[in-house]
């Protein structure tokens, strides 16, 4: 008696990396994974998509909702200088945990904070209003690592050129009397910057001199090409602020607002054969 032969469905997904502008730091509900407030993130190369905590115990209504499609606000690029790769002193589940434990500032930003600011960024998002954008952007950045200092025993993420990186996008913002670039640090040193096209190769110049890269531009800059220049003279003496040590940032990836997740439906894109099995073994 011939055996009837099984079907097997290959499904690919691609989830690109996502940043967040406003974020939540630790859950309710550990076992579910239910955030302790809302968050709002970009995805990279759907606009700034907000995670809803939700109210219902069995987290059915924490759900992910897109604000604006990435091709919304196509002037908006990111610039994401690694200061350093290696692995992180404090795990993010561990310090959430923590924090979610021991900070009263946690508490305060979850319940009080983050409501009114998702509501600003959305705002700001829809109405490409990028000077409300920066600035709560900075804020949320800035108190969450608060949070993580207030947290017993403290949890510190950001180092010397994290908090160097920051003053030096406030510099630069003080220059132009506007905000045009936004930090974000996550729960490491390395910085996420939003900023508009327009602003995109001054401020490059900017951070190549206070940051001198090492020799090795072709693995340093990476992401869309980019065509850099020194920094004008004027802005060297308005910023004001001291050069840093060779190869203090590693390297640097500039892109934008991308597709979330999408599923790749061409064969040649499956990482399995027809048989199941990784290809290239």
């Amino acid at each position: 008696m011939a055996k009837r032969a099984s079907i097997m469905k290959i499904v690919t997904c691609i989830a690109p990396v996502n940043i967040a502008i406003i974020k939540y730091w630790g859950k309710s509900n550990e076992e579910l994974i239910i955030p302790i407030n809302d968050s709002l993130s970009g995805t990279l190369s759907t606009a700034f998509v907000q995670w809803c905590k939700g109210s219902s115990e069995n987290g059915s209504d924490s759900i992910a909702k897109q604000i604006a499609p990435a091709s919304h606000w196509p002037e908006m690029r990111v610039l994401i200088l690694v200061v350093n790769d290696s692995r992180k002193k404090y795990s993010s589940t561990e310090g959430m945990k923590r924090s979610v434990e021991t900070s009263e500032l946690l508490k305060y930003r979850s319940q009080e904070i983050v409501p009114k600011r998702i509501e600003l960024v959305t705002k700001a998002i829809q109405e490409k209003d990028f000077e409300t954008f920066a600035q709560v952007t900075m804020q949320d950045s800035n108190q969450f690592h608060a949070v993580c200092l207030d947290t017993f025993p403290p949890c510190v993420y950001m180092n010397d050129t994290s908090h160097a990186i920051a003053e030096t996008v406030h510099a630069y913002n003080d220059y132009k009397s506007s905000n045009k670039v936004a930090y974000t640090f996550d729960a490491g040193p390395n910085a996420c910057l939003y900023i508009l096209e327009s602003e995109v190769q001054e401020f490059i110049s900017v951070i190549d001199y206070i940051f001198p890269p090492c020799n090795d531009s072709v693995k340093y800059l990476r992401g869309i090409p980019l065509t850099t220049k020194p920094i004008s003279e004027s802005l060297k003496v308005s910023l004001n602020i001291k050069q840093h040590e060779v190869g203090s940032i590693k390297f640097i990836i500039y892109t934008k607002i991308g597709n979330g997740p999408e599923i790749l439906n061409q064969a040649e894109d499956h990482l399995l054969n027809s048989a199941g099995v990784p290809k290239n073994l």
